[in-house]
């Protein structure tokens, strides 16, 4: 009776409904972690869309990892400005070790917590460096009136100032900015206070010689013929220039 009826089938599409069921996992995670922020942090959430937007690893981080490190950052003193600042620091698994170890080398996390942002390795080689009773984040903020935060920032990149003699330092900076090289100059170029004394009371004598109109923290790096042909080429190039 019913064999001749075309009965159709409708089509499920498997990989449309996969996919939404994805995306609906997603978008509650991210809800979740967004809440999650909201309420940790004592912000709003446009604030914490923000930092969700900006700090992509958030987004993958389990809700009790992320409860779970806000809480060790505040047995350290961690403010939520800093973690605000730095909300990377919330998806790390390691975090805990880290902490541990930057505390031994600081009376204030807060000041150097971009250091964090290293892998546990690299931090455990710079913490052996730093000295408690001794802060050179702190010296070097006074020293260039820079915040610790941005000070931490160019450790990171020149570990090499944690090996620095500090008196060291003091001359080649005041020997620097008596010949007219200002500390932002030198903060841009902080290998010229890798270089010693007499090499550098050599190369600023060389440039004065030369009579160079101002010199630059490059000329203390370079090796004087590289000078000379550097600035012979710029003054070919105004000249031609009609300058």
């Amino acid at each position: 009776m019913y064999s001749d009826l075309n009965i159709v089938t409708p089509k499920i599409n498997r990989k449309s409904t996969t996919n939404e069921l994805i995306y609906d996992s997603f978008k509650i995670s991210k809800d979740n972690i967004l809440e999650r922020l909201q309420t940790l942090l004592c912000i709003n959430k446009v604030k914490a869309t923000e930092i969700l937007t900006n700090c992509k690893p958030l987004s993958k981080v389990s809700p009790k990892l992320l409860t779970d490190n806000y809480e060790i950052c505040k047995v350290y003193g961690i403010t939520n400005e800093s973690l605000t600042s730095f909300p990377e620091l919330l998806t790390q698994k390691d975090l805990p070790e880290k902490l541990h170890l930057i505390n031994n080398a600081t009376n204030d996390v807060n000041s150097m917590i971009s250091l964090l942002k290293m892998n546990f390795n690299n931090l455990s080689k710079t913490v052996c460096l730093l000295d408690k009773e001794n802060d050179r984040v702190q010296y070097f903020s006074k020293l260039f009136n820079v915040k610790p935060l941005q000070i931490c920032e160019y450790i990171k990149k020149k570990p090499f100032l944690l090996k620095l003699n500090l008196e060291r330092i003091q001359e080649s900076l005041r020997l620097l900015t008596d010949n007219g090289i200002s500390k932002n100059e030198v903060l841009s170029d902080l290998w010229v206070l890798n270089y010693k004394l007499d090499t550098v009371k050599k190369r600023i004598k060389f440039v004065k010689e030369n009579k160079f109109e101002k010199i630059k923290t490059w000329m203390i790096r370079a090796p004087s013929d590289i000078i000379l042909k550097t600035t012979e080429m710029t003054w070919s190039s105004q000249k031609s220039d009609g300058k």
